[in-house]
């Protein structure tokens, strides 16, 4: 009988997804605030490096030019946090035009291999479609009237489903990033929550929307699955935007289960998809 205390797979899988991206988001959570770093910048360097830690032991590749789909990951995730917090101070619209441009970009780099073996209506169509979903999403859980408790949970839930989504889709890797990341927002979680005006939600979404591309794209994952993942962040954000200036608990969990909720079914799609392709066998 399989015993996961003495698999070494098991130990590391459980030492790249889940107590470095933990430890290191807490640790460097901690000395921020020692030092009195400002509390936006705290959580943004805390998220930072808890997942580039885990990232840096899973693909382990930072090339300056990168050559594959994931090593595009750490330059996306660098200009999701200096654009838009750049253009937030010429202007709430400027920092979303901003998040907008690089949602654009990043489908467009993330979508390329495959972009080249289609007609130019189907990649179009594929990139726009893409885009536009990318940058919705990451404007909505944006808003400067958000709140960082729901807004946060929001993205630990999406980040957690989709490391459930991703290794039932045949892609343990892109399982492991999505669940270090869901521990990196889980410790910032439990820690007082991010803003959602702050540069560390920017960090947040471009790397989930890209793990959500990945997934969708080169796991194959279904679109049952991904559907509900999908309306799992925008029900979420939609619940947030509702919320009064200063929501209580009821509003918190709320907004918790309206993101909860498709999540939930996001994940039993994705098993059903699994069970159904293993009896095929």
């Amino acid at each position: 009988m399989w015993n996961p205390a003495d698999s070494p797979f098991a130990y590391h899988l459980i030492l790249r997804s889940i107590l470095v991206p933990a430890g290191v988001t807490a640790s460097v959570r901690a000395l921020a605030r020692a030092t009195r770093v400002t509390r936006g910048m705290s959580t943004a360097l805390a998220l930072f490096c808890g997942f580039f830690a885990a990232y840096g032991l899973i693909d382990r590749d930072f090339t300056w030019l990168p050559h594959t789909v994931l090593s595009w990951v750490p330059w996306l995730a660098l200009g999701g946090l200096l654009l838009p917090a750049f253009a937030a101070r010429r202007g709430w619209h400027i920092a979303q035009a901003a998040r907008w441009a690089i949602a654009a970009c990043a489908a467009a780099v993330l979508l390329w291999p495959v972009l080249g073996q289609e007609s130019l209506q189907t990649a179009v169509g594929l990139w726009g479609f893409s885009a536009c979903a990318f940058g919705l999403l990451w404007s909505a859980l944006s808003l400067p009237s958000g709140h960082g408790t729901a807004s946060s949970a929001i993205l630990f839930i999406a980040a957690a489903t989709l490391a459930v989504i991703a290794p039932l889709s045949g892609s343990l890797l892109l399982g492991e990033m999505s669940g270090a990341l869901a521990c990196s927002l889980f410790i910032l979680l439990v820690s007082g929550g991010l803003r959602t005006d702050a540069i560390a939600v920017d960090l947040a979404a471009i790397v989930l929307g890209s793990l959500v591309l990945d997934v969708w794209i080169y796991a194959e994952a279904p679109v049952r699955a991904m559907a509900p993942l999908l309306l799992s962040i925008g029900a979420g954000a939609l619940a947030i935007r509702k919320a009064p200036e200063r929501p209580g608990i009821r509003w918190m969990l709320l907004c918790g289960l309206a993101g909860l909720l498709p999540a939930l079914v996001a994940g039993w799609m994705a098993a059903q998809a699994y069970a159904a392709s293993a009896a095929a066998y």
